[in-house]
């Protein structure tokens, strides 16, 4: 069980580390592509430091703050994103775990009502009982 454990434990940091690149990426480049710095210039035509910090500086002007306030939003969101990928791949992994045991159950139980069919078919039969009463 604790190979499994890794196993599912990377397979969790893989998916919320890939969702929050993809959300960090996508959300600074929608607003690269359509914010426009504060002297006007549309940030799509900016590039290297320039267009991040007017990115991040457009970001964080949403809620009246500056570059600072648009890192915090970035970061924070791509937290968020990984706490809820994390957990959404959890539960999928609980789902699946209990599908299985569900599964194992039902297997077992079939099981036991055919071994309970193949007794009574044996005790009904003239060879066992011939058997049976030769003892």
């Amino acid at each position: 069980h604790l190979e499994d454990l890794r196993q599912r434990l990377g397979k969790e940091r893989f998916a919320a580390a890939g969702t929050a690149a993809a959300f960090t990426v996508g959300t600074m480049s929608a607003v690269a592509m359509w914010g426009t710095a504060g002297t006007g210039t549309a940030i799509a035509s900016l590039s290297g430091a320039a267009a991040t910090n007017a990115t991040l500086a457009c970001i964080g002007g949403t809620i009246g703050g500056g570059m600072a306030a648009g890192t915090v939003i970035v970061s924070g969101g791509a937290i968020l994103v990984v706490f809820a990928t994390t957990y959404a791949v959890y539960k999928v992994f609980d789902w699946l775990d209990e599908l299985n045991s569900r599964r194992m159950l039902s297997s077992l139980i079939e099981n036991y009502k055919r071994d309970d069919i193949l007794e009574k078919v044996v005790k009904n039969s003239s060879y066992y009982k011939s058997i049976w009463n030769a003892q």
